[in-house]
């Protein structure tokens, strides 16, 4: 194994926070996803560090890892030989970290890095040792029946044969009291994706306190898949979202002709992305970090004006 970054300094104080992001694969999103993670952590004053374990992609997420670790100061990297599989690749990160909390979220932020500090403060808040995202499928608006209905199939299976009783097991949404629950994660013994179920079972046989919160799982290609049955008052879209990014929605409502009003949100803002933003025709454009009352009344006029417009 191969390192990048900055290694922590004999001594130091280990940071509240450390996110362990396991790397296959992920170079279309995942600039725009750290920069959605950073902005995050950031806000949270907490002291945090991220660590990228790559495990031996076939695309450009290697050197893409590297300029991120030259760009930002709190992260680092860990580089496989092999691809050795998402259960082994959190464990070489979770050894390699130090964060009081360590957990791991999906790069492709299906599961938004915004619930990362309310998992946190409820792991804080109850003493739990493990807090998971319970993943919520919006089926009225995501069309996503078939994939909530393999997850439900696979959570009732799992539960009837290792007795977890937990609504997600798999979430890849997941984050440790390292004290109590490091020996956990550290002791499974699954490399791959069924790690996320085996982590879960020994904790629940270990009798660590478990808390699963709710949090959204939506992208932008299961939110246009889901205008085929049901067409909202307005939209809200973070521009640099992974995959299908706002810009491609806003698109995509202009070639459909649907009129639903658009309201965009970015960490990023640039002259460009607020030339495409006025040209795709949104009703308004909002800089984060974004204060409630703004987003609310942003919303409130673009949904207000729309109905003025449309016979």
């Amino acid at each position: 194994m191969m390192g990048a970054g900055p290694r922590q300094a004999p001594g130091a104080l280990a940071p509240d926070f450390s996110l362990v992001v396991p790397c296959y694969n992920e170079a279309r999103h995942l600039r725009a996803s750290v920069r959605d993670v950073v902005d995050v952590l950031e806000a949270t004053g907490w002291t945090w560090e991220i660590v990228f374990v790559e495990d031996a992609s076939t695309d450009d997420t290697p050197a893409i890892v590297r300029e991120i670790c030259v760009a930002y100061p709190n992260c680092r990297a860990i580089f496989h030989d092999r691809n050795r599989g998402r259960g082994a690749a959190f464990k070489t990160g979770f050894a390699a970290s130090t964060g009081r909390v360590t957990g791991f979220l999906d790069i492709d932020l299906e599961v938004h890095a915004r619930d990362i500090p309310r998992l946190v403060a409820e792991l804080e808040r109850t003493g739990a040792d493990v807090v998971t995202g319970r993943r919520h499928y919006l089926l009225r608006q995501t069309g996503g029946l078939h994939r909530a209905a393999a997850s439900w199939a696979y959570r009732r299976l799992a539960n009837f044969l290792l007795s977890l009783d937990l609504e997600d097991s798999e979430t890849g949404c997941k984050f440790f009291r390292r004290d109590s629950a490091g020996p956990i994660v550290l002791g499974s013994d699954n490399d791959g994706w069924f790690w996320d179920t085996e982590v879960m079972a020994r904790a629940r046989l270990a009798n660590v306190r478990i808390r699963e919160l709710p949090v959204l799982f939506i992208c932008g290609a299961t939110f246009l898949d889901s205008l085929r049955s049901h067409q909202p008052d307005c939209v809200v879209l973070d521009l640099h979202m992974p995959g299908v990014t706002g810009f491609d929605v806003q698109a995509r409502l202009r070639e459909l002709d649907f009129h639903i009003p658009v309201v965009v949100i970015t960490g990023h803002d640039t002259p460009e992305s607020r030339g495409r933003v006025r040209e795709l025709g949104a009703a308004a454009y909002l800089r984060k970090p974004v204060a409630a009352k703004a987003l609310l009344e942003a919303i409130e006029t673009a949904v207000g004006a729309n109905h003025q417009t449309t016979p």
